[in-house]
């Protein structure tokens, strides 16, 4: 049955089977085994399928998620003369596939990219190829036009193309699959795209909502309600911060620059003193003055040199040793904004698939961690915390030991090489997210990048303030303030 299939291609079942297994198909429907649904589409003719061409269409082209179509709303506000091609996604995750182009997620954050540029082209060539289709994915087309159609799947037909696909009326090409297959290689292999996380605040809960005994022996709780002594009726532990703040501190000792963390309880606190007619800066300053006396010892004085400084900011400074661009993600916490480079090939390798045929090897998942390591080893400085790069640089032995895939053995779950590399992968994704490689030696979670003592900055330490799309930044060195 699968061979059938497969020769059936664009061709309709009725021309492909239809002498052989019309009979067939018709009993099965009149003992209730086939619906009347299934049994029509099994018997139409191409010279039928124009009036079913409206659903056929629809489930291939039209994009119904409400945020698209709110996008697409106030584009067309915006630019009120310009087309607006909503494309499914199964069309890009389509194209993909045909002409193996992986998406991986955990890499890094380019398949967004790659997805845009597909998107693009293919609703050029939709709304080229397809004039009289333009009611089913132009946004604000909704007349009636006659279809007449016998074939319709857009990268089947790409696919296939052994000669250049041009407009029949204008002679534009359209596709020529040797030229734009290697166009899509070089853009899927770009080494460096701009990518910019959202800096935000937190105006949630003020701490974590489980109480604690008076009993326990976690620190500093804090208290369920005014005048309730958590030696007696115990509290709350976790203090949510709202934003951050960095602070030049003077002691005997030396001078830092510290990311401090402000409490969400402190918020209305800073909120009315700022009423009052002082500076962010001032109600800032005044507010955290007993938290910075209490945590730094023979304290000579401090200033407030930036009163908000919001989680994921971007900040360029030195590193272990590396000047290096990193995102504060709390006042303990460095989270990793580097993008991890991986090849076509290697993505591929990973995998396995071609022509939906797995020959993920051995070999190949050891080449794939070869090249990984060597991009950790040149552009990923943070991860000499907590000595990861140590750890990965000398397990290439137990990662040659463990087994392909992951399998259960004895009601055991064993991890192998392609779930350590999609752990390694999430690791070093540039977000806040944790692998496990454990099975390597790893103590903690990978990209586990924490100063439990706090985040400080040098003074050669640069605040960077981008734009959304990443192309206009504005840098801010902590000495110059």
């Amino acid at each position: 049955m699968r061979g059938l299939i497969e020769k059936k291609n664009d061709t309709f079942a009725s021309e492909k089977f239809g002498r052989k297994m019309g009979a067939q198909w018709r009993e099965l429907h009149w003992n209730g085994l086939m619906t009347q649904r299934k049994l029509n589409h099994l018997l139409m003719r191409p010279d039928e399928i124009s009036k079913y061409a409206t659903g056929f269409i629809n489930r291939q082209l039209v994009e119904t998620r409400q945020v698209i179509k709110l996008v697409e709303e106030l584009i067309s506000s915006e630019y009120p003369a310009a087309s607006i091609v909503a494309v499914k996604a199964n069309l890009t995750h389509q194209f993909r596939q045909t002409f193996n182009f992986p998406k991986l997620r955990e890499v890094n954050d380019y398949h967004h990219a790659f997805d845009a540029s597909l998107t693009a082209f293919i609703g050029t060539y939709l709304l080229k190829q397809y004039p009289k289709l333009e009611r089913f994915f132009v946004y604000g087309k909704f007349a009636k036009q006659p279809v007449n159609l016998t074939r319709f799947n857009v990268i089947r037909k790409l696919a296939v193309a052994e000669e250049p696909i041009a407009n029949i009326e204008t002679g534009e090409i359209l596709w020529d699959k040797t030229v734009d297959i290697k166009y899509f290689e070089k853009l899927y292999n770009y080494k460096r795209l701009l990518v910019t996380h959202e800096v935000r605040e937190n105006y949630g809960a003020m701490f974590d909502q489980t109480i604690f005994k008076a009993t326990d022996s976690r620190k500093r709780l804090i208290q369920k309600k005014k005048g309730f002594a958590t030696e007696t009726y115990g509290g709350y532990t976790g203090r949510t911060l709202a934003y951050l703040t960095i602070v030049k501190v003077v002691t005997n000792k030396d001078t830092q620059y510290q990311v401090v963390g402000i409490p969400t309880t402190m918020v209305t606190q800073i909120q009315q003193l700022e009423a009052s007619g002082l500076t962010s800066k001032q109600a800032v300053t005044k507010a955290i003055g007993a938290m910075i006396n209490e945590n730094n010892k023979k304290l000579q004085s401090y200033e407030v040199l930036l009163p908000k400084v919001r989680f994921e900011q971007v900040v360029r400074d030195e590193v272990k040793g590396h000047i290096h661009r990193f995102a504060l993600g709390t006042d303990t916490y460095y989270h990793n904004i580097q993008e991890l480079y991986l090849p076509l090939t290697i993505q591929r390798a990973f995998l396995g698939k071609r022509n939906d045929t797995d020959i993920q090897t051995e070999q190949n998942l050891l080449t794939v961690f070869e090249t990984t390591l060597a991009q950790v080893n040149r552009y990923f400085p943070l991860y000499e915390m907590n000595k990861f790069k140590q750890i990965l640089n000398s397990a290439q032995e137990k990662f040659a030991a463990l087994p392909t895939k992951n399998k259960m053995v004895k009601n055991k779950f064993v991890i192998g090489k392609d779930g350590v590399l999609n752990n390694l992968f999430i690791g070093l994704h540039a977000n806040a997210s944790f692998g496990n490689l454990k099975v390597l030696g790893a103590k903690t979670s990978f990209e586990q990048l924490q100063v439990p003592g706090g985040l400080k900055l040098t003074d050669q330490a640069e605040i960077i303030y981008q734009s959304p799309t990443g192309l206009f930044e504005r840098k801010v060195a902590l000495k110059d303030l």
